[in-house]
């Protein structure tokens, strides 16, 4: 019998056969039989989730080209190289004011869904973008900021949603495609900061008007929180929530089953707020260390470019205008797409561990190649001769492999939760460890970055000596991740699930659904298996190593019934 035609059958999410309840009949409306994660329409919905993620890289980033010019032309500072210092605050603000509301905003997306929060925070970045562009001093600037902060902790909801929405075999694609729509956003979003400031400049006589010249930096932000707009509307529409199916099932799955003969086993205890000590188990706090030093690496990196190439050449940078930063920063983030093609497979060839150690081994050579190119433009001076473009382009290619980094943590994380209920907590504090470091990276790079020009030490090159020197703990912290998972010490992720007896002992695995019929089967695919026993059964757990090199893709759990 199939497994559609024995799904289509069950009255009862508990009397339903183990594979059914791991791949749910496609096309059926009941909860039991709801679209399986890897359908189609999962995997238009996680589509629709990507498109979504491309506001945080166009709508937040849009600024970046021109926040400098924007902070000499408001009456700020007039000394190009204080710049870097008001410039530093005002990035760093949103991830100070993030911290804040990622708690509160993980609560609720368990309670009202992820996909309300999701929307909140696109809205409430669309807002800020818009006033962010009316700015007529530092203060307004802050204050706009400050609101995209607030409304903008609800990104956490995203990676979770991402995760829930495919099996753990597709979480490389999953959230390499969450990269790369961010990347997508900043193809968008960096170019049009640069062309689109100063309209009255560079587009004709439409923009001509006395509006235009008052708010030079207005029609960028408009157009950000134009598109930040339309894409709530889009996700609204096409994004398919998730939070609540898992909860309709497990509330399904608690229930007696009406007219059966036996009850469930055992039953799930009633959904509560796990407490935060719950979830920063030995293992959570390594990643979580590690992805801090990584974000704060990267996020330095990233405000320090178009600062760099703001500067003049004579004083070590590249002399571009706002057009030309924004044209970088896309090519940049073109060369990050193309090399995000390719991280899947990578994943799947070397592990999420390994690939992210031999990653976190690049970051020293990225920041040597920020003199690199500055020497070479102040050799040439011509930021467009081809022996500055070739360095460029080096440094964004490298650059671009650092950026597998952001997916393997990830995909790391997610591989840590404990237990299921605790991936929406998990992500939270992700977040947190993430707008920290963000918080501090712009004003401590653009900072670093200001005072190495002023003070000339190592004639203007003391910044990346730090972040050269600071850009070890990187790959050392990833080394004692490694040997943790190597001497066995980190726990190994497991699932329950509690059936009523059934005549035949079948054991399940979603990687090899109904071809498994023994616990050999199995063991041939490098599963650890534990037999415990349960009243009236036997309970088969069923665990692996997210961290090998090869792990078994997916496993919810297996069942021998007595």
């Amino acid at each position: 019998m199939s497994r559609a035609r024995r799904c289509s059958r069950t009255r009862n999410l508990a009397t339903a056969p183990v594979s059914c309840r791991a791949h749910p009949c496609p096309g059926s409306r009941s909860p039991v039989c709801a679209p399986a994660p890897g359908d189609s329409a999962a995997h238009a919905s996680l589509a629709a989730l990507w498109m979504v993620n491309t506001i945080p890289g166009l709508a937040f980033e849009i600024i970046y080209p021109f926040v400098n010019e924007m902070i000499v032309e408001i009456g700020v500072t007039d000394d190009p190289e204080r710049v870097g210092f008001y410039s530093g605050i005002v990035e760093s603000l949103f991830a100070c004011v993030q911290v804040l509301t990622v708690m509160p905003c993980s609560y609720a997306s368990d309670i009202v869904g992820r996909k309300p929060v999701i929307l909140f925070g696109v809205i409430g970045v669309a807002i800020s973008t818009v006033f962010f562009g009316f700015s007529k001093s530092f203060s307004a600037m802050l204050l706009s900021r400050s609101l995209g902060g607030a409304l903008g902790g609800s990104w956490a909801a995203m990676r979770v949603m991402a995760g829930e929405m495919v099996p753990r075999e597709h979480h490389g694609m999953a959230f390499a495609g969450m990269g790369m729509s961010y990347r997508v956003g900043q193809i968008v979003g960096l170019p049009l900061g640069g062309f689109l400031a100063h309209p009255e400049r560079h587009l004709g006589s439409f923009f001509s008007g006395q509006f235009w010249k008052d708010y030079p930096f207005s029609l960028p932000c408009f157009v950000g929180g134009a598109v930040a707009a339309l894409s709530a509307l889009f996700g609204a529409v096409f994004i398919r929530e998730a939070s609540a199916a898992l909860r309709l099932l497990r509330r399904k799955s608690n229930s007696p089953v009406p007219g059966s003969p036996t009850t469930p086993i055992a039953q799930e205890p009633p959904s509560q707020v796990l407490p935060i000590r719950a979830i920063l188990t030995p293992r959570v706090i390594n990643i979580l260390i590690s992805n801090s030093l990584t974000v704060l690496l990267a996020e330095v990196l990233f405000a320090l470019y178009p600062l760099f190439g703001y500067t003049p050449r004579a004083s070590g940078g590249l002399g571009l205008s706002e057009a030309q930063i924004g044209a970088h920063m896309s090519i940049r983030a073109v060369i990050h797409i193309a090399a995000m093609v390719a991280y899947p497979w990578a994943d799947r060839r070397w592990g999420t561990l390994r690939l992210y150690k031999a990653c976190s081994a690049l970051w020293p050579l990225n920041i040597a190649l920020f003199p690199v190119a500055g020497y070479m433009a102040r050799q040439y001076d011509d930021p467009d001769a081809p022996a500055v473009w070739a360095a460029v382009l080096v440094l964004f290619s490298v650059w671009s492999l650092t950026s597998f980094t952001w997916a393997c943590l990830s995909i790391l994380v997610n591989d840590a939760a404990p237990f299921p209920e605790a991936l929406a907590r998990l992500n939270a504090v992700l977040q947190i460890a993430i707008v920290v470091p963000q918080a501090v990276a712009p004003a401590l790079g653009t900072s670093l970055f200001a005072v190495s020009l002023k003070t000339g030490i190592f004639n203007g090159n003391l910044v990346w000596i730090v972040l050269i020197v600071g850009g070890q703990h990187t790959p050392l912290t990833s080394l004692s991740l490694v040997a943790h998972a190597e001497n066995g010490s980190m726990h190994l992720f497991c699932a329950r699930v509690f059936l009523p007896r059934h005549p035949t002992p079948r054991p399940v695995c979603r990687c090899h659904s109904d071809s498994v019929r023994t616990a050999s089967d199995l063991r041939a695919c490098g599963h650890l298996i534990i037999r415990k026993p349960a009243p009236g059964g036997s309970l088969l757990r069923i665990c692996h190593d997210p961290y090998a090199a090869r792990p078994c893709p997916v496993f919810l759990g297996v069942i021998v019934y007595s």
